[in-house]
């Protein structure tokens, strides 16, 4: 009987190769796969440099899954068919978009990173269309009363251990609420596969490229 790893390690190659066939995108290069949920790999086990220890302990204790930019590592924490199937969208977009955040200004950054959350939550769509995100159904923040914020970022902390900063809830937020719009209009034939499989390629090499990229995104889908 396979292991969870094994188990979870074919779901990723699977997610991987059906959402790069359907964009018409290669896969140049394969992840390492660990599972890190109940009774799976510890730290000392993966392949990560020393000063990802903290942040894979805390991703472990909330079960948790992420993608390792600068190393080919998908870690997954729940065994969740959207979820393997985000982390792998994640991967693919690393791999043919390879761009260091840190070389970005604070705002190209957050846009860029709420940019990678998209084309994640939509990878995850193509894989299984009925998935739906808590991120989604939650209030937009920037609506929000200053009262409805502070009760929000009280809930944001339970509910994540502490493990979710307010930045990232807002990202994730916008990222997965454009991911939907996205997949709505792939699905409808008011997108293409190409014109989507442009975004992934995207280097951002422009001022205010990818803030610039998102502002027309989310005006024309969401």
């Amino acid at each position: 009987m396979p292991t969870r790893r094994e188990q979870v390690e074919e779901m990723v190659f699977s997610a991987l190769e059906d959402i790069s066939q359907e964009l018409g995108l290669p896969v140049h290069r394969y992840p390492e796969v660990y599972w890190i949920g109940r009774n799976g790999f510890s730290f000392s086990d993966v392949c990560l440099p020393a000063s990802f220890r903290s942040f894979f302990e805390r991703n472990r204790v909330c079960g948790d899954s992420f993608t390792c930019d600068s190393q080919p590592v998908i870690c997954i924490g729940r065994y969740d068919v959207g979820d393997i199937a985000e982390e792998a969208t994640h991967f693919l977009h690393s791999s043919l978009s390879p761009i260091k955040t840190g070389s970005l200004s604070e705002d190209e950054a957050v846009s860029f990173q709420i940019l990678s959350e998209a084309l994640a939550y939509f990878g995850s769509k193509l894989i299984y269309p009925q998935r739906q995100s808590d991120f989604v159904n939650l209030p937009d923040f920037s609506s929000m009363t200053l009262s409805q914020q502070s009760r929000l970022v009280s809930f944001i902390t339970r509910f994540s251990r502490g493990a979710l900063s307010l930045q990232d809830f807002v990202i994730h937020q916008r990222g997965y609420a454009l991911g939907d719009a996205l997949f709505c209009a792939y699905s409808c034939n008011h997108i293409s596969a190409p014109q989507i499989a442009y975004l992934f390629r995207k280097r951002f090499d422009y001022t205010r490229d990818a803030t610039q990229t998102l502002s027309s995104l989310s005006a024309r889908f969401s």
